[in-house]
């Protein structure tokens, strides 16, 4: 073979740190940016310490892509915890709320804590963090509409009746009790 066809021949440099199991589904498990080789510093030239030295910016280059794509994540995921962290508190206070007061009244004797003693659990299971939170109940700003979350608003509403027949239920035992 001439001397010519053996320059023109490109040998596959193999770079230290690319695994097999290269994300990129790139041939041969090398970077392959749209720029030219010869284009980054100069010219090209087919010499072996060329072809090193253009493997290592093909690692570099990778790094420098992943790295930038790490850090576009992490300020995404900042972003929307910010822009959620409100509305997730606020439900998180009513959640506590209705759950802590389901709990009490299930204390209590009577109508009204046997009906908490029942609630209670469907309660927990309705008011699951990853229900209420999820974003069938949100604008696309993860904001509540003006009505707030149906499904809390719903228990608040259950609750509320309970603690009012509680209510009912102290005041005439305290009635049967002054009385004798």
């Amino acid at each position: 073979m001439g001397e010519i066809d053996r320059s023109l021949k490109r040998t596959k440099v193999e770079s230290p740190g690319i695994s097999d199991d290269d994300i990129w589904a790139s041939d041969g498990g090398e970077f392959h940016p749209n720029v030219d080789d010869g284009d980054f510093y100069g010219e090209r030239t087919d010499r072996p310490e060329n072809a090193e030295i253009a493997a290592v910016r093909r690692v570099h280059a990778k790094q420098g892509y992943l790295a930038g794509l790490s850090s576009a994540k992490e300020e995404s995921l900042q972003q929307g915890f910010d822009e959620g962290y409100p509305s997730g508190a606020i439900i998180g206070l009513e959640v506590g709320k209705i759950l802590g007061t389901l709990q009490l009244l299930s204390s209590f004797n009577g109508v009204a804590g046997t009906k908490a003693k029942e609630l209670l659990s469907t309660a927990k299971t309705e008011l699951h963090i990853k229900k209420v939170l999820h974003r069938r109940y949100f604008d696309d700003n993860v904001q509540l509409p003006e009505e707030g979350h149906t499904v809390v608003n719903k228990w608040k509403i259950e609750v509320e009746k309970l603690v009012e027949q509680q209510r009912l239920e102290l005041s005439s035992s305290n009635e049967d009790v002054v009385m004798n």
